[in-house]
């Protein structure tokens, strides 16, 4: 995907020229398709681009309106342009020569900051007023964009890219403690809006932010996962032929023949259901696309039981042998267990490495070897096609609806023969202890114990007095007796949508390739949260709406699997027998007096001593995920504080 940056300063004189230079020098890029600027003397613009689609050669970034009273720069990737053409009374031919950023400034130009709620896919963008000397900034509801903002006394400074802030002399950039300290646990995330540096700030999904002449800062959202009105159809077949429709079309609207493209394909539901609509539009305009999925080093190690759920190659094989166009490709990526801690580092957004993150990183590595430019997957089908709520039969016990509760608990039951207080214990009396424990839980919680799991000291939190600030968030966004299925899904997508999105649009603008997610699609959603929760799982079988729209295209196996599929499963013997990666961890408190004062070096030491020695498969793969959180953290608070007096 493109990158952009900029500077402006709205109360007069000449804008900082040299943080600029710099901005540009650091945004610069292998393997893209060259950068323009554009400076006048309160606002500087600059823009790395990276053509994919055909309109793209068409494109020239930054843009200045026809009328001159606007510039405009940003990075996108619009869907359904052909409806957004005919509201901007464009003909087909003059459609296909008018680039995506033109398509925003006519936009822009016809509904003024309304035109968010026209322009669908992956987006943000800035945009300046030349006679009302203002900026606004802009980011798509719910696609794979970026865009921060750091501001001083003068100058506004804006970037799809975080890294290119620590690159510049004249930017202050300070490590914010408290939210180091907030993802270092388990339970808390960044704070809206709040990134790891002071001032720094993350523009987030659905926002429009507007800086006036006066550096006021009005931020305003206009876009949020809401309660749409349930659909009710007669026949509910018709919820299937739609969610089949509208997924079609969303996977359709992101496909060009003319380029190659790939796919993250994984046995689960959502990037198998990408694929088979990928295959049928390839084989239709005769093209290929190439697959990518990673599979265990460690197989050996294995029993026959646990491959079944770690290993995805006999899947994804029985899935591509009805498939007419995909290139499969299976990759194990040895000796790449260090690298992406490197890559983790590098992101100063959300720097902390997990499981599945040296895959990813050298998926998209083969990517780019193979050529291709835009690679596909389906990291939010759960939110949208494939939604499981499995507290759906309590719903039924706590709107007293006993008929329908009955109904699902027999279906479960006669489904493999086993009797229906089985079905009472699993889907009625254990989700209900959970949550009466949870309950009691938050009644006595000690927030000591729940940040425990931190890399970081006890007294480290204390000292940033962070303590009783998370005790009171706690208490306040704790809410264990909400089983709703759209509350469900807001927490899902208040917990990882923003920061997800971020990181993937950061390999794409690292790597030069185009990341696509169909199953992000905005109609989806709508329509997905629309239906009646209980249209999606029903029949005492969980994705019950998303099996019955593709029993007939994708092979039972994976359509009926009782148990999910765990990615990087063999983890820990990667990182017990990489000396690189032993090298590493040593290397941490390797003279650092400012490292062993902040971090529990005992712990990490027990950590690192529980994935060497860990017989079992599980805890393993649990104190992996544990140690690479930790570590990475660690990298990166030992790379800045360093150079900072913390």
């Amino acid at each position: 995907m493109s990158g952009f940056f900029g500077i402006f300063r709205p109360q007069g004189g000449p804008v900082d020229l040299d943080a600029f230079e710099q901005m540009k020098t650091a945004m610069h890029r292998d393997g893209f398709d060259g950068m323009e600027t554009h400076v006048e003397e309160k606002i500087a613009m600059g823009h790395l681009m990276l053509r994919v689609s055909p309109e793209s050669k068409y494109d020239k970034q930054p843009l200045k309106s026809s009328c001159g009273n606007y510039i405009l720069v940003g990075h996108f990737r619009l869907d359904y342009r052909d409806e957004l053409g005919d509201k901007l009374g464009l003909t087909q031919s003059e459609l296909e020569v008018t680039p995506d950023s033109q398509l925003a400034m006519l936009a822009y130009q016809k509904w003024k900051e309304k035109c968010v709620h026209h322009l669908e896919g992956d987006w943000a963008f800035a945009m300046f007023s030349v006679y009302g000397n203002s900026l606004g900034l802009f980011r798509d509801q719910f696609g794979y964009s970026a865009l921060f903002y750091f501001c001083n006394s003068q100058h506004v400074y804006f970037s799809s890219d975080i890294s290119l802030f620590s690159n510049v002399s004249f930017i202050d950039l300070k490590l914010d403690m408290e939210e180091v300290l907030r993802i270092s646990t388990n339970i808390f995330s960044l704070s809206k809006k709040k990134t790891l540096f002071q001032d720094l700030f993350n523009l987030e999904h659905g926002n429009h932010l507007n800086v006036s002449d006066s550096m006021h800062f009005l931020e305003v959202k206009y876009w949020e996962l809401v309660n749409y009105p349930n659909i009710l159809y007669k026949n509910k077949l018709e919820y299937s032929d739609q969610l089949f429709s509208l997924y079609q079309r969303s996977v359709l609207t992101k496909f060009d023949s003319k380029l190659q493209s790939a796919i993250f394909l994984s046995s689960g539901l959502d990037s198998t259901s990408v694929c088979y609509f990928l295959d049928k539009m390839a084989e239709y305009n005769k093209a290929k696309i190439l697959s990518f999925t990673s599979i265990p080093l460690y197989l050996n190690e294995f029993t026959k039981t646990q491959l079944k759920f770690s290993d995805e190659k006999p899947y994804v094989q029985e899935f591509l042998s009805r498939a007419k166009t995909i290139i499969p490709h299976f990759y194990s990526f040895n000796n790449r267990e260090t690298d992406f801690l490197e890559f983790a580092c590098r992101d100063f957004f959300f720097p902390i490495a997990t499981p599945t993150s040296f895959w990813v990183d050298g998926i998209y590595q083969e990517a780019k070897r193979l050529g291709a430019k835009r690679v596909y997957n389906g990291q939010f089908g759960n939110i949208t096609v494939s939604n499981v709520n499995s507290g759906y039969m309590l719903n039924y016990l706590f709107k007293l609806k006993w008929r329908n509760l009955f109904t699902e608990l027999k279906m479960y039951s006669s489904k493999d023969g086993i009797g229906i207080f089985h079905g009472i214990k699993e889907y009625v009396y254990r989700p209900i202890l959970k949550l009466i424990i949870l309950a009691w839980r938050n009644q006595i919680i000690n927030i000591e114990k729940l940040i425990n799991d931190s890399v970081f000291k006890l007294e480290v939190f204390k000292k940033y007095m962070l303590i009783q600030k998370l005790k009171i968030e706690f208490s306040k966004t704790t809410k264990p007796f909400v089983i709703n299925e759209l509350s469900t899904r807001k927490r899902l997508f208040e917990g990882v949508a923003d920061v997800a999105t971020v990181n993937w649009y950061n390999y794409s603008l690292h790597y030069g390739i185009e990341t696509i997610d169909p199953t992000c699609d905005l109609r989806l959603m709508r329509y997905s949260t629309s239906i009646p929760p209980e249209i999606f799982n029903q029949n005492g079988l969980p994705s019950y709406l998303f099996k019955t729209t593709f029993r007939n295209y994708l092979p039972d196996s994976l359509l009926n699997l009782k148990f999910r599929r765990l990615q990087s499963m063999d983890i820990a013997f990667r990182l017990r027998e990489s000396a690189k990666f032993t090298s590493k961890f040593k290397a941490l408190f390797s003279d650092s007096t400012l490292v062993d004062s902040f971090v529990k070096k005992d712990s990490l030491n027990n950590d690192f001593n529980e994935v060497h020695s860990s017989t079992d498969l599980f805890r393993g793969y649990i104190s992996s995920r544990k140690l690479l959180k930790s570590i990475s953290l660690v990298n990166f608070f030992k790379k800045i504080a360093l150079n900072q007096n913390i």
